[in-house]
């Protein structure tokens, strides 16, 4: 199989085919280069590695046909190692991809002896003289079932020319007499050596013996285990002669039971605490994850997926679970528990109405018909809460470090802006168009207490207006807001000084635009050390409520029945009265 100056071996079996003596092979015959096993590499692709199997599996199964025993390694296939024609189904080689060798034990060549280097002009060669040939094993076998005196004269020497008799025959013969009598088993009762035994089948062997007892034990053992998991593990009771036999012991026999049973104890504790475990696992998969009930009694995740401790969530929908049986009489798929658990989880992480749908398995029409269902409401239950307070109690509340600055501080007022899509309107788009924060947003004014509770929100304005004008048409500036001498902190673009003070008497303090002196350095520092306090609480509503942190779909800005309507109030106006109240709602305004 080694190259040898481009010389071409067979290695089917017993073949000696050789390319170098052609003459020696019948016509049309030629070697076939052997299937080279595949190479796997860290960097091939999965169709490169499942090619390299194949052409492996190829050479593996053309080997185990060569049937050859020192050609069984996928180390023996070389560049060298080729197969003639000779041993393929007809004789002409291989036709198809999928044509193999055939099996060389299969083969007469291979049962009887070494195949013969046949030849296109060559017939068979008389043997030489005085050549002899010998019989088979068969033959000798065979010669045993005859009589005695036909063994005689089968077993001898045959020769294909008649030489003439001598010695050299009889002692050969002997010879080979010897050998089959020895080594052949006789059958035939008529035969001289012929042995009856009384064990007519082989009996067993030991290994085969010790096999079936193994057998056995391991079926018992099995048998064994099964019942104990059925019936639980067989008590162990404690002999009653033990102590009697041995009363020594008796010390030591207590010992061990009272550990017994405290393990035993042990164990059973440990069981019970792993089938409440299971039963708790089982739960959690039947409830599914985006329902309220997920959510009982836990008000660290209840707050994270709607903003709410589980106390107020349960509290709010007691209290909306009345109006919403007379909005919708019929009862829905889903519980209106559950609705309102996702309108709020919708708010809370701006999660899609598709993915809402798809999680709980109903129509994505159904879902943002009961989530504008319960917007209304909330708009409508909640919307008090965003409300001025009493003027009595309202300097009262105020916190000392606001009082020592700013003793008359009713308010503090900002503006903020929420990104949106852009809608395809090209005047809308412009007047939606933000050059500060390079998008189209909406923008909305807000004012909070100095204790962060948010006591006037306004509707949503294109980002087009201005600050000023979006305060001066909210109708913020009144004398039912504020009273003589009350205090308001803003930023310094709003210099609304005049219309405050002309209105409803209130000073508006807004921090200097120059360094100036060192006293209104002092009075800027202040104003913007407790104006930052508005800012919190705007950041505190977008990251609480991140559908306010956009981009929000023109879908939701306007609502298609409200626009067909003509009315006023957007959807995006709804959305955000209901997230301030809700976060007056929360038992903390601290993000």
């Amino acid at each position: 199989m080694m190259r040898r100056g481009g010389t071409k071996h067979c290695c089917w079996g017993l073949c000696n085919s050789d390319s170098r003596y052609p003459e020696r092979l019948p016509e049309g015959t030629f070697f076939i280069s052997f299937p080279k096993p595949g190479k796997i590499r860290d960097n091939m692709t999965q169709w490169e590695r499942e090619q390299a199997n194949v052409k492996t599996e190829k050479a593996t199964r053309w080997q185990y046909l060569c049937g050859r025993a020192d050609f069984q390694s996928l180390e023996r296939i070389t560049s060298s190692t080729y197969i003639c024609s000779l041993h393929f189904n007809g004789g002409k080689g291989p036709r198809s991809e999928a044509d193999e060798p055939e099996r060389a034990t299969d083969c007469e060549l291979w049962k009887k002896q070494r195949c013969k280097r046949r030849t296109t002009n060559q017939t068979a060669c008389p043997p030489k003289r005085g050549r002899k040939r010998l019989l088979t094993e068969e033959s000798l076998n065979e010669s045993t079932s005859l009589p005695l005196e036909h063994e005689t004269s089968e077993i001898t020497l045959v020769s294909e020319d008649k030489a003439p008799e001598s010695d050299l025959k009889s002692t050969k013969t002997t010879k080979l007499r010897k050998q089959s009598t020895a080594s052949a088993k006789v059958n035939n009762p008529i035969h001289p050596d012929y042995a009856p035994s009384l064990f007519l089948e082989p009996l067993p062997k030991a290994n085969s013996l010790k096999r079936k007892r193994n057998d056995v034990a391991r079926y018992e053992r099995a048998r064994k285990r099964h019942e104990n998991a059925i019936n639980g593990p067989p008590q162990r009771t404690q002999p009653k002669t033990s102590c009697q036999e041995h009363p020594h012991s008796s010390a030591t026999s207590s010992v061990d039971a009272e550990r017994l049973e405290a393990e035993i104890r042990l164990s059973q504790e440990q069981r019970n605490r792993e089938k409440e475990k299971v039963k708790l696992l089982l739960h959690q998969l039947s409830v599914p994850s985006f329902a309220a009930s997920s959510c009982q009694n836990d008000d660290a995740k209840c707050k994270m997926m709607t903003g709410l401790t589980w106390r107020v969530f349960s509290e709010l929908y007691a209290d909306l679970d009345s109006f919403i049986r007379q909005i919708s009489p019929t009862p829905p798929r889903l519980s209106f528990i559950d609705q309102l658990f996702l309108v709020l989880v919708k708010l809370r992480h701006n999660i899609s109405f598709e993915l809402l749908s798809n999680l709980r398995r109903v129509s994505q029409t159904a879902m943002i018909e009961f989530f504008w269902k319960w917007i209304d409401l909330l708009y409508a239950k909640l919307g008090f809460l965003v409300r001025w307070q009493e003027r009595d109690t309202k300097h009262n509340d105020v916190p000392q470090f606001f009082k020592d600055k700013f003793p008359r501080l009713t308010s503090i007022i900002d503006c903020f802006e929420i990104f949106i899509d852009p809608p395809k309107n090209p005047k809308i788009r412009a007047q939606t168009w933000s050059n500060y924060k390079k998008h189209c947003t909406v923008k909305v004014f807000l004012s909070c207490s100095p204790l962060g509770h948010i006591n006037f929100i306004s509707g949503a304005w294109g980002s087009l207006v201005s600050d000023v004008q979006i305060v001066k048409r909210s109708n913020f500036i009144s004398s039912a807001y504020f009273a003589t001498g009350d205090q308001i902190l803003t930023v310094r673009d709003l210099n609304l000084q005049e219309e405050f003070a002309t209105k409803c008497c209130a000073e508006l303090l807004t921090p200097a635009f120059t360094e100036g002196n060192g006293q209104e350095v002092e009075i800027s520092g202040n104003i913007s050390s407790v104006r930052i306090h508005v800012e919190r609480v705007v950041g505190l509503v977008k990251n609480r409520y991140t559908i306010l942190k956009g981009p929000i779909p023109i879908s939701i800005v306007q609502r298609l029945k409200r626009e067909a309507n003509e009315s006023e109030l957007s959807g995006i106006d709804q959305i955000i009265t209901v997230c301030a109240s809700l976060i007056n709602l929360s038992e903390s305004n601290k993000y």
